[in-house]
C-alpha cells in the first residue's frame, strides 16, 4: 500500500517510490499534507498527533505532495488497485453543514474528476 501523506511525511518521494516499486503497489492511500508542517514534524519542532488535529493534512492538490504525479505514473504503467481518498483529521465535534471532513472531500473529488479528464 502506497500512502502518499505517510510517504512525503517520512521524507520520501511518493512519485518515485511509485517508479521504483510500481510492480508491488496493489492499493494506493491518497492524502495530501501541508510542506510547512511536514518540514516542523520531520525536525522534531512539531508532533504528527497535534499536526493532524490541527490540520496538517489538506484536500487533495492543496497540499505540497504530487498526487497527480503518483496517479499519472501508475495509470500509465496500468495499475489496476484501488485509489483510496483519505482525508484524516480529528474533530471536537460535529461539524456545520457542509464543512469539516466531507467539504475537504468534495475539494478532494473535484480534484480527481479533473485529473481524470486529463488522462
Amino acid at each position: 500500500c502506497l500512502d502518499t501523506g505517510h510517504m512525503f511525511l517520512a521524507g520520501a518521494d511518493p512519485v518515485e517510490i511509485a517508479r521504483l516499486a510500481s510492480s508491488r503497489i496493489h492499493h494506493v492511500h491518497l492524502k495530501d499534507v501541508d510542506g510547512p508542517w511536514a518540514e516542523r514534524i520531520q525536525s522534531g519542532q512539531a508532533k504528527f498527533r497535534q499536526s493532524v488535529i490541527d490540520g496538517l493534512f489538506e484536500p487533495l492538490g492543496g497540499g505540497a505532495g504530487d498526487i497527480a504525479g503518483v496517479i499519472r505514473h501508475l495509470e500509465s504503467v496500468g495499475y489496476q488497485g484501488w485509489y483510496v481518498l483519505e482525508q484524516d483529521v480529528s474533530l471536537e465535534g460535529n461539524p456545520a453543514e457542509g464543512a469539516g471532513p466531507k467539504a475537504d472531500a468534495q475539494v478532494s473529488v473535484e480534484y480527481l474528476q479533473k485529473l481524470a479528464a486529463e488522462l
